[in-house]
């Protein structure tokens, strides 16, 4: 007899769980991510080799971090997240192991760059959509508290890995990388699979079978242009190189801000702490948002710079992924460009300035994003997602009107035994007339009567 794992319900029980072993992974993710300025002031130290060819490692392991997301998707529709989040477990340990032994910083690239950043965007991909697998009503909030972890990891393992690099040195502190980063094993194993995963799951591989009896090449390149149309809108473009443009701006300032406060006078530990300060900054952004994204009457349009409002659910995987891509490319320019200034006779204080400036211009092109064409009415999905309807092209104010017209009919439409039963109640009261309900008593529910709030209702 073949036995059926139990599946997670979402919103309740073991979800909670998973939200706290999700919320541990992004901890771990706030320190390679937030305080990565950390590790470069260890490999320059190390090898001795110019800002150039140190920034190398960690640009291709950013890099590696922010597009791995696909081969994380493939693991889990496979197999499952559990296994797609203990297997870059696994790597990213090895790497981070493997780079404490490394003779050059040309192994290193290898090590570090690749091994550990394969493994790092498996672990985080991961992290992130086993919270949308176990959340519905609260998936807003949850995704709130599970990347709050960011900041609480970069406050919390910023200056405590500096004092460790200072005590324990370049190989001790890699060590240590690698056995924290195994953690990420611990905590996949408690991402039991859930009802809505293995629902996922089940559509994926119907969609494939779908694609598969689709024949014929006008079909396959009519499909190509309709999809194409959709993901390279104009709109989308902006939030693809709002992406772009921000990720190179921040990452650039994340990998080189701690060599930038230690040019300037201070020590490796101001450095760590002044990264720290910004982890928690970071922490209490991101349960602010999540928990603005979970309120009825919040615009995520005007919340997540257009992305979802601008393509609903259906293509939201594919955009993703093409705005990870973006990321991931700005993700390994911005590290480079900042070890290129430097090394080329300029200064740190040049390349803060190049990104501070990089990151105005993302910000440009995500308002831009909100210029693009938005049709229909604003409603909540069954996905929880803000999605438009386009079936009429209507002016806004028509759009408002048929909103609050089912808003209304939503609340107050009654059936035609409860109008009766309305009428009994005011006749019986002796109330002939709205006016009546100002001067009434209040009469108690209980002994069969209305208070007045249930007489105006009615």
């Amino acid at each position: 007899m073949t036995r059926h794992p139990k599946l997670t319900l979402p919103d309740q029980g073991w979800s909670w769980v998973v939200l706290f072993s999700s919320f541990g992974s992004h901890c771990i993710h706030g320190f390679f991510l937030s305080a990565i300025g950390v590790l470069q002031l260890s490999l320059l130290d190390h090898f001795r080799e110019n800002v150039l060819k140190t920034s190398w490692a960690l640009s291709i392991f950013l890099g590696l971090y922010s597009t791995t997301g696909p081969l994380a998707s493939l693991v889990a529709n496979q197999w499952s997240s559990r296994v797609a989040m203990v297997t870059g477990g696994l790597l990213v340990s090895i790497g981070h192991v493997l780079t404490a032994f490394m003779p050059n910083i040309f192994f290193v690239y290898v090590s570090l760059g690749i091994i550990s950043g394969l493994g790092m965007g498996m672990c985080y991909t991961t992290c992130v959509v086993i919270v949308g697998y176990n959340f519905e009503k609260k998936r807003n909030f949850a995704t709130g508290v599970a990347v709050s972890g960011v900041g609480i990891g970069a406050f919390a393992l910023a200056p405590l890995m500096q004092m460790i690099s200072d005590y324990f040195g370049y190989h001790g502190l890699w060590l240590l990388c690698g056995g924290l980063t195994l953690q990420f094993c611990v905590f996949g194993t408690l991402f039991f699979p859930s009802k809505l995963e293995n629902e996922r799951k089940k559509k994926v591989k119907e969609d494939a079978r779908k694609e598969q009896d689709i024949t014929g090449f006008s079909n396959t390149f009519k499909a190509f242009r309709a999809q194409h149309r959709v993901l390279f809108s104009i709109s989308l473009l902006n939030v693809y190189l709002s992406m772009f443009f921000s990720n190179l701006g921040v990452y650039l300032i994340y990998l080189h801000f701690a060599s930038y406060v230690t040019s300037v006078g201070f020590s490796k530990l101001d450095a760590a702490l002044l990264m720290s300060i910004s982890g928690i900054c970071n922490c209490i952004s991101r349960i602010l948002v999540g928990s603005a994204a979970n309120a009825s009457n919040m615009d995520e349009f005007v919340l997540f710079a257009g992305t979802f409002s601008l393509l609903g659910v259906k293509n939201l995987a594919m955009v993703y992924g093409i705005t990870m891509l973006f990321t991931g490319v700005g993700t390994f320019i911005g590290p480079m460009l900042g070890g290129f200034i430097v090394s080329s006779g300029g200064s740190y204080d040049l390349s803060i300035a190049v990104a501070g400036v990089s990151m105005v211009i993302g910000s440009v092109f995500a308002w831009a994003s909100g210029v693009g064409e938005r049709k229909g009415i604003p409603i909540k999905h069954d996905d929880e997602m803000v999605v438009y309807d386009h079936r009429e092209n209507k002016s806004s104010d028509e759009h408002l009107m048929e909103k609050d017209k089912i808003n209304t009919e939503k609340k107050h439409v009654k059936n035609d035994s409860e109008i009766r039963d309305c009428n009994e109640i005011l006749s019986s009261k002796n109330i002939k007339d709205y006016a009546d309900l100002e001067d009434s008593p209040l009469i108690a529910s209980a002994s069969g009567g209305v208070n007045i709030q249930e007489s105006k209702e009615c």
